[in-house]
């Protein structure tokens, strides 16, 4: 199903209405983690979700953000994001970057001995 950006407004919405160093400081924190989940792609870390949160900073209303938040369970459309769906999200995300740095070697090794 293809994203509908047809119902963009131009110009800066009111989540964006963010001024002067705070607005700056957003937009290099945002590069700086779009680079570094573009890395975490290809090495142990949660390279999509870094990303996503990267993009957010850069532009927080953009429309890949709105589709892709309709679309995960337990967020909801408008409104802050639950405070357990945060909770879960971080301890999962904690727990999968450990344990792929603790057993990726080991499963890098199986695979090729498998391979």
């Amino acid at each position: 199903m293809p994203i509908d950006y047809h119902d963009l407004e131009p110009g800066i919405s009111e989540n964006e209405d963010v001024h002067g160093a705070k607005r700056i400081l957003q937009i290099v924190l945002g590069v700086i983690l779009v680079f570094a989940g573009i890395g975490m792609l290809f090495v142990p870390g949660p390279g999509i979700v870094t990303v996503l949160v990267g993009l957010n900073l850069i532009k927080p209303d953009n429309r890949l953000f709105r589709y892709i938040k309709a679309r995960t369970p337990g967020i909801p459309d408008e409104g802050p994001i639950p405070r357990k769906t945060i909770v879960i999200g971080v301890a999962t995300m904690a727990t999968m970057t450990v344990l792929s740095v603790l057993f990726g070697p080991a499963a890098i090794q199986w695979a090729k001995d498998v391979v």
